[in-house]
Formats: structure tokens, sequence, C-alpha cells
């Protein structure tokens, strides 16, 4: 592939959310609970990070075990459903994480180039479906009263239109384009791009990086590595200089100690308004509790 990324969105960063089945397959600790579940995100984002040292029998036995599940676990829809609640969004269950699509889209056609498994290459192409209709219909896809096309990660309107979430889907898009010239995604590789081009700057606040465009606070500090990652890779594959003048100007951000304080501030002024405080203490004494226990 001609990008690399250097952080794969892995839901959360203590290894004690996580636990592997009897078959070896990620099972992730769904917030605010004590249940395990099956989660697409996480389940492709341990596999492409095991996948950099593919060559190491262990990571090896990891990424398979990842690979083969997503062959037996989709649905006739091209569809991984997840069947948890996240906190802030609400959608009925089961749902379609966009995001996880375009992860597993990217990691099957990986692992179809090393292994040759044409059950890996057909099963990528099969993920594509829910990218070919709109959230109204079952799919990912929002339009716009501008035409735009958005590839959400959350299918729920109003559309959040979060990044990180567009950005991922759409490497799993440029993916199959790349190896097969898929016509379909193609064309939604250019029209994606053309989206985020024509849109990016919406996602600055002049300080720091927005996680959606539904919410106005900052986006958490992994989240903005992740956008500033994210916008050089498409830079290297579009070659449009937007992408670049925003990883460089967010990454600004980043090493300025006073806009890190600032995004802080900001975040936490926005939680406050919308959530007040008992909501906020409540989460709070749920996560802690959720995790430690």
């Amino acid at each position: 592939m001609k990008y690399h990324i250097e952080k794969f969105p892995l839901m959360y960063r203590k290894e004690t959310l996580y636990r592997l089945d009897n078959n070896g397959v990620l099972l992730t600790k769904i917030p605010y609970t004590q249940d395990y579940n099956y989660s697409l995100e996480a389940i492709t984002s341990y596999a492409l990070k095991n996948m950099e040292d593919y060559m190491d029998v262990g990571c090896k036995i990891k990424v398979l075990n990842q690979v083969d599940w997503l062959v037996k676990n989709i649905n006739e829809k091209g569809i991984w459903e997840q069947n948890f609640k996240l906190p802030f969004y609400s959608f009925k269950l089961p749902w379609i994480d966009g995001m996880g699509q375009g992860l597993a889209i990217s990691l099957l056609i990986r692992a179809y180039q090393i292994t040759a498994n044409i059950d890996y290459l057909n099963t990528a192409k099969k993920a594509f479906m829910p990218f070919e209709k709109q959230i109204k219909d079952g799919g990912n896809i929002f339009i716009d009263d501008k035409r735009r096309v958005w590839i959400e990660e959350c299918p729920v309107l109003p559309a959040p239109h979060i990044l990180s979430g567009f950005i991922y889907a759409l490497f799993g898009v440029y993916d199959l384009y790349h190896i097969k010239l898929n016509k379909s995604a193609g064309e939604l590789w250019y029209n994606g791009i053309e989206t985020l081009e024509r849109n990016i700057d919406k996602y600055d606040l002049g300080f720091w990086s927005r996680h959606d465009l539904i919410t106005e606070h900052p986006s958490e500090f992994c989240y903005h590595e992740i956008h500033i990652d994210q916008l050089n890779a498409l830079y290297k594959l579009s070659d449009k200089q937007t992408f670049k003048k925003y990883a460089d100007k967010w990454k600004e951000y980043y090493n300025s100690s006073f806009c890190r304080k600032k995004a802080n501030i900001k975040r936490g002024i926005s939680h406050y308004k919308k959530h007040g405080v008992l909501n906020l203490t409540r989460r709070y004494i749920e996560k802690k509790r959720w995790l430690n226990e």
C-alpha cells in the first residue's frame, strides 16, 4: 500500500479492557458494563497492528485469527453487526460501524496479498456493500444538501460526520479500489476526498481539531494525534495540499502547551454545559468503576 498509519484506533488504551475468546479473537469490555463483546474496530485494529510484525509466528497467528473471524461472521448484507451501545450516541441495535467496515476491508486486502487466500478478497468486496447505500436505506452513506458524499462511522441522523471514522473508512475504500480497480470504490474514493477537501476547515477550531461536526468541543488528545496522522496519509494518496496544510497546522497546535491547555479547558466547559455537574460526576464514577473492576 502507498501509505502508512502510525496509530490504529483500538477502542481503549487500557489492556485490561480486552481479552481473547477461545479462538484467539479479541473481545472488548463495553462501557460502562462488565460485558465483553466483539468490536469490529478493536478486532481489525488489533490485527492491523500485529500485521506490522507478521513474519513473527505469534503475530501471524493473531492476525489470521481475526481475519478468519471476519470471513465467518460477515452477513449476507456485507455487515458485521455491532450488538452493543456506545455512550453519547443513540442508535438501534444492531448497528453498522462504518469505520470498522473500512478497517476490515484494509485488513482483509492486506491478508489476501500475503496469503493469496481468495476468501479474504471476496469478503473485502462484500464488506463494501454498506458503502453503496445511504443511512436511510440501511447503509453508511450520507449525502448533504450540496450533494457531498460522507461515510458515517455511526449511521444516525442527524449525521455526526466523525472525522477519524470517515477517513479510516476511506482508506478501506482506497485499498479496494487500488487492488481491483473497483469502479464503485473508485467513485466513492474521489467523492469522499472532495467532501473532505471542501469541509476540513470546519473541523479547525483555531487551536485544536474537532471530533465531529455536531459537538462543539475539541477532540481528545489521542484523536487529535490520529487526525494529524490521517491527513498526512491522505496527502500522500491524493496529493491535495489542503490535507498537508491542516496536518501541519494541527501539529503546531499539538506542540503548543497553550493550545493543549485551551483544548482541555474548552472540552471540560462543553461537557459541563451539555451534561451538567451531576451527570458528569455520575459518568466519572461509572467510568472509574468500569476501568477498575
